[in-house]
Formats: C-alpha cells, structure tokens, sequence
C-alpha cells in the first residue's frame, strides 16, 4: 500500500472516530402522535376532541414496541433519536 494513501485512510479514521467520540446519549426508534378519547366525564373528547399522546415506537427482534413518552418529554426523546440517527451518517460514510 502507498504511504500516502495509508496516511490518508488513518486521517480518514481518526475523523471518524473523532465523530463518534462526540455523540451524546442515543436512542433508537420513531416519536409517533396518537389522537385518543380518555373516557372521563365531562371531558373535551366527549365531544369529539381527541387527545394528542406521544409514543416512542420501536422495532425490537421483528416486533414493533410502543412506550408512552409523556408531556414535556418529546423534545429530550427527540434529541436522544437525533443523536442515534447522526451516528448511523458517520458509519454510513
């Protein structure tokens, strides 16, 4: 191999690494928005207006799991998918 392009390609890896080094914490799935009726009297979903809930879904050995993310909790979840899909850019180069 051309001492060159060894220089080149171990660059290319300390990049790399570099990258993932600075990943925060990371997790894997999709947010998905559910509209539901609550059932409790007197409620705005009596009439028709549905609640928004927010589920975090996962695949997890070929089946699809859902977890509830709670309010106030979409955008920390958020960021943590972010981070999971960042990393998978820097393996993919």
């Amino acid at each position: 191999m051309d001492i060159l392009k060894r220089i080149q390609l171990e660059r290319r890896r300390d990049e790399l690494l570099a990258q993932l080094r600075s990943l925060g914490n990371l997790m894997r799935g999709s947010l998905v928005q559910t509209k539901v009726k609550c059932g409790r009297k007197g409620c705005t979903c009596e009439s028709g207006e549905k609640h928004v809930k927010v589920h975090l879904s996962v695949n997890l050995r070929g089946r699809t799991r859902g977890c509830y993310v709670g309010h106030g909790r979409e955008a920390a979840v958020s960021t943590l998918l972010v981070e999971y899909q960042r990393a998978w850019k820097i393996i993919g180069i």
